[in-house]
């Protein structure tokens, strides 16, 4: 397993109380995935023990905005086609954000880009990433 580490938020008003998990395990990933509401669970970080992560937020209305990074310079964010200029609301990591439509994906995507970083170490190649820097 790629993945060494396992972050999920969980947010008691002001205050962020989660969970880290040491070699997480599949089952581990999916289910702190299917916990995200976009209320008090709002991201899950997968790392290894370097500088590379994977991050999945969100959760609320099945909408969720995904990104991997292996060294903080550049990020790419996982996109799906979308043919408008709509920007979508999104609960990540305890902020509301306003996100482009087509970097809003569903929980099966998210889950297959975070398996995938964390089993392989790679972001699927399967899935259309969108680069940022």
């Amino acid at each position: 397993m790629f993945a060494t580490e396992l972050y999920a938020d969980e947010w008691k008003g002001a205050y962020d109380e989660g969970s880290e998990y040491y070699n997480p395990n599949e089952d581990v990933i999916i289910a702190a995935l299917r916990k995200l509401d976009g209320r008090s669970r709002t991201l899950v970080m997968l790392r290894d023990n370097g500088e590379a992560n994977l991050v999945v937020g969100g959760g609320e209305y099945g909408r969720y905005v995904v990104y991997g990074t292996f060294g903080n310079q550049s990020f790419q964010v996982l996109t799906r086609h979308a043919d408008s200029d709509l920007m979508v609301t999104v609960n990540a990591g305890g902020q509301t954000g306003e996100y482009p439509e087509r970097w809003v994906v569903g929980l099966g995507e998210a889950t297959q880009a975070a398996l995938a970083f964390a089993v392989n170490g790679i972001l699927d190649r399967s899935l259309t990433w969108e680069l940022r820097t």
